[in-house]
């Protein structure tokens, strides 16, 4: 990233925060060294715990409190953002939670006592994918949607946007925010008969808070989904294990909220596979190598890629977990794993479905059926041939034309 490119993310930062402090800190004489400091921000090789020194001691007549947070803030989403994008082209785990939710809705639609939503709420939208899922399943079902209105709130300004248009072609209600959920008075949505979290509840520091939101605004006979990683899952281990940034304990957690309302709720299972490339094994030692920086990560772009998507799997740069002394560690456990388990990792979801307290005793008897629960658990099958390996270079180009299972079935959603 050039100088000029990480002044302006600078200074766009501190624009949006406030218009008067850009002037301020335009007009500083000791703007050079400042500006010299967040670049370092940046820049690939500076591990987090550096980046998070460097914020900490900005020189504070020019950047106060608000906008450390801010750069913090923006620092940890860029590199989220990076890990996510290596971790979609190699999962199915959208796919097979739309199918979830295809089946969940179609069962439930069928019978004496049919039930199906007229209001939904989906909490961290993200890109809308799940949204589309669960749309299309009403089409396929034969369900209406003209007068039913789905709402959906995101932190993520493009992901508003995003939702709002390829949701604006259902004949259905659009009502997208933009806002922190976790912050967010979610009241103003109204009662809902359809309440949907998928993945997202691991980020709130206040879980309590928001399930208490979440229970408030079911109707009569509304049920909320809470989807997040099970216990059992594979990443969820290795997140327990090196200490993740993200709460690796969600599904207990709002276990024992529920159970301290009494809400009557109903546990399900969704499993999908995050495959690796053939050769991660060989590529292990290079990749401890750019971590101590024997090597330069930039010059290698299947390092790269694994580098991120490795971290997806923890949660953590791997920097950090050099700095501990534990990279190493986890990388073994990891291709160790992954040896035995044909290059991939079981990702198991635990599937929360909470019922109104005023939900009828018919509802809550199908959705305790064993029988039910069966027909809507998703399952992963074996994959019987590995994954290619990628040669050097190469990674990038593969994975934008090796897409599975984010979008519809796939030879590993069948």
């Amino acid at each position: 990233m050039s100088k000029q490119t990480e002044y302006k993310l600078v200074l766009e930062v501190i624009e949006r925060l406030s218009s008067s402090l850009l002037i301020g800190y335009q007009e500083s004489s000791n703007v050079t060294q400042t500006v010299a400091d967040i670049a370092l921000l940046s820049r690939t090789k500076s591990s987090i715990a550096r980046k998070r020194e460097v914020i900490s001691r900005l020189n504070s007549s020019l950047i106060d409190d608000v906008i450390k947070n801010e750069l913090l803030s923006l620092l940890e989403k860029r590199l989220e953002n990076k890990w996510f994008k290596r971790f979609v082209p190699r999962t199915n785990q959208k796919a097979k939670t739309g199918r979830f939710f295809r089946k969940f809705i179609r069962n439930l639609a069928i019978g004496d006592s049919p039930w199906t939503p007229s209001t939904m709420l989906d909490i961290g939208c993200g890109e809308g994918t799940l949204a589309k899922h669960i749309l299309e399943s009403f089409q396929r079902n034969s369900l209406a949607l003209e007068g039913r209105t789905y709402a959906a709130i995101d932190i993520v300004d493009k992901n508003v946007s995003k939702v709002s248009q390829d949701l604006g072609t259902f004949p259905i209600n659009l009502d997208v925010r933009q806002g922190n959920a976790f912050e967010y008075d979610l009241a103003n949505f109204g009662k809902q008969d359809l309440i949907i979290a998928s993945h997202v509840f691991y980020w709130a520091n206040d879980i309590e808070s928001i399930m208490g939101n979440v229970c408030n605004l079911l109707s009569d006979n509304g049920l909320a989904i809470i989807i997040h990683d099970s216990p059992e899952s594979d990443q969820n281990q290795f997140r327990i294990n090196f200490r993740a940034t993200v709460n690796p304990h969600t599904t207990s957690t709002v276990e024992r909220i529920l159970n301290s309302k009494g809400m009557t709720h109903f546990n399900y299972i969704i499993e999908s596979e995050l495959i690796f490339p053939n050769n991660t094994i060989e590529l292990k030692e290079n990749l401890l190598k750019t971590v101590n920086g024997e090597i330069d990560i930039n010059d290698h772009a299947d390092l790269k890629y694994l580098k991120y998507l490795v971290e997806f799997v923890v949660q953590r740069p791997l920097e950090e977990l050099a700095e501990e002394g534990i990279a190493q560690e986890y990388l073994g456990q990891l291709c160790s794993l992954l040896q035995e388990q044909n290059n991939r990792l079981i990702l198991r979801s635990s599937v929360q479905v909470v019922a109104s307290n005023k939900c009828g005793i018919d509802l809550s008897e199908r959705l305790g059926n064993s029988e039910f629960r069966n027909s809507v658990n998703v399952l992963a099958k074996r994959i019987e041939h590995p994954q290619p390996s990628v040669p050097s270079g190469g990674f990038i180009t593969k994975i934008s034309s090796d897409t599975r299972g984010v979008n519809g079935p796939s030879s590993i959603d069948k």
